[in-house]
């Protein structure tokens, strides 16, 4: 197995061991999904794809599903290879590239008038939810006004695991939320608010599929998929609308709806700090 790049965490995690006893959760033609027999999740995926978090880019584009069966055990090392090694960790912009106040509102704008006009039915933003998530909803935007890690564990609780696939619609939707909130206190000189993804995390912990807690989990930490992580660099720093608008595609393309689920939830929580910390105007609830 050659690997081509390298999760950096995930590299000095393994790189003392001689070789990993994986088990294959879960394959597509593209991404392989697997278990260490100590417990970690890590994910395989061909040449042409972003690199996701505890990810392993290989340097070839074939059908994974050929070459890793569904349930097969395998060993896995990375000892002796020449990898490249990307650090998939959120962090501040240089203060001299930061984006003004102004454009960070024309992005969030811009981000809400695509979903309105472009999102897809079944996503979170135009699905017609049932009463009880659209209570949930509505508990989660207090709670996070609030500051109140008891109630924002409570609301989502009634939100994790909603929705089909291999991360819920519903917990693509959090974890976007998790991931520009962790941004935005990186950005900003504004009083920090209490970290809510811990709680979030608990709440999904046996509610949700084996995926999507690790990808909330993930996000808890600062870390995401090389995809997602570039979007977030051109929404806080400098850039210009084509290149924001190319990096807000690409996150789009995350699985049926997934991308679209995850910018939902970044733009909820960017408009709502902006409002709250930087005195913006956003059209958006």
């Amino acid at each position: 197995m050659k690997i081509k790049l390298m999760d950096e965490k995930l590299y000095k995690y393994l790189i003392n061991e001689k070789e990993e006893s994986c088990r294959v959760h879960s394959v597509f033609i593209h991404a392989c999904n697997l278990f260490t027999s100590r417990g970690l999740w890590l994910t395989l995926v061909s040449e042409n794809r972003w690199l996701p978090p505890n990810g392993v880019k290989l340097n070839h584009n074939k059908d994974l599903r050929e070459c890793f069966p569904q349930g097969e055990h395998i060993r896995f090392s990375i000892i002796d290879q020449k990898i490249k090694l990307l650090d998939l960790k959120l962090s501040t912009s240089n203060k001299k590239k930061k984006e003004t106040r102004e454009n960070k509102r024309v992005k969030l704008e811009y981000m809400k008038t695509y979903l309105a006009l472009e999102g897809k039915g079944e996503a979170v933003g135009k699905a017609v939810l049932p009463g009880n998530i659209q209570a949930s909803f509505r508990c989660l935007e207090r709670a996070l006004e609030e500051n109140s890690l008891g109630k924002i564990q409570t609301a989502a609780r009634g939100l994790i695991g909603f929705g089909s696939g291999l991360t819920p619609s519903m917990d693509d939707y959090l974890t976007g939320r998790i991931l520009m909130w962790k941004a935005w206190m990186m950005h900003c000189s504004a009083p920090m608010e209490e970290d809510y993804s811990k709680v979030i995390e608990e709440a999904a912990r046996g509610r949700t599929t084996i995926p999507s807690e690790w990808m909330i989990r993930f996000a808890g930490e600062g870390r995401c998929s090389e995809e997602i992580l570039h979007f977030l660099h051109t929404f806080f720093r400098k850039s210009t609308g084509a290149a924001f608008d190319e990096a807000f595609r690409e996150v789009l393309k995350i699985g049926s709806t997934s991308g679209e689920d995850l910018i939902y939830g970044m733009c909820s929580e960017g408009s709502r700090l902006l409002k709250r910390y930087e005195g913006g105007s956003s059209e958006w609830d």
